[in-house]
This record gives C-alpha cells, structure tokens and sequence, in this order.
C-alpha cells in the first residue's frame, strides 16, 4: 500500500512539473526546433501560429520524400537554449544554438519570436521573418 501512494505522490509531482515547464517560450521553442529539424513538419504546427503553419507547409513541400534522409541527418542535433526574453505578457524572443553535425556547429546563435496565442507560447515567423 506504502508503495501504490508514493507512487502516486510521484506520479502527481512529476506531471505537475511537467505541465508547468512545458509551456514556457523556452519549451516551446525547443519542441519546435527539434520538429523542424527532424522533418516532422505536422506535429510542429502544434507549436506554431496559423502564419508560421502556412511557412512550414511550404517547406514540406520543398522536402517532399527526403524526409526519412532528413531525419537520419539530423537525428544527433541538440538544441541548446541560450536567452529568453518575455516582452509584456504575450510577446517572447528565444536566443538558441543547434550543434550535432559540421553545419549545424558552424551555424551559431539563433532566434525565434514567439507569441502567446489562447494561453499557450507559439512560434511565430513571416516569410521576410523567417530564421
């Protein structure tokens, strides 16, 4: 009985965690990244406004059927979150570096804006934007 309740105890601590972090700009963005970086274009809408969904469209569609190869090339990147800023309640910029493979390495500091869209952080780029 001992066991089940601390279980549970542990099981209530660890999602709460969860649940508190993983809507944070900084969560958000490294979601997003990874997605992106992996190929995995539809589940990194989740994490994005409806503008930036329309950019990522269009870049499956540049990427067609080499996103297996896609995936296998990136499959050892790391994201790195540097900085975070939160500029008034619904606006936030993500400093970022992705290392893992020679271009990626070579690449150096990213950002990202973000914006708070019903609650929850969502990456936010236009085409003249795009990072």
């Amino acid at each position: 009985m001992k066991q089940i309740k601390l279980f549970a105890a542990t099981a209530i601590v660890s999602l709460s965690l969860f649940s508190c972090s993983g809507n944070s700009p900084e969560a958000t963005a490294e979601k997003f990244i990874t997605l992106t970086q992996q190929g995995e274009f539809g589940q990194a809408k989740e994490y994005c406004t409806e503008q930036t969904g329309a950019l990522l469209g269009m870049a499956e569609g540049m990427v067609g059927d080499k996103k297996a190869e896609m995936k296998e090339k990136n499959k050892d990147l790391k994201v790195s979150i540097l900085s975070s800023e939160i500029k008034g309640d619904s606006v936030a910029s993500v400093k970022y570096k992705v290392t893992g493979n020679e271009v990626a390495d070579k690449s150096g500091e990213k950002s990202l804006d973000l914006k708070k869209v019903d609650g929850k952080w969502k990456v936010h780029m236009n085409k003249e934007g795009a990072r």
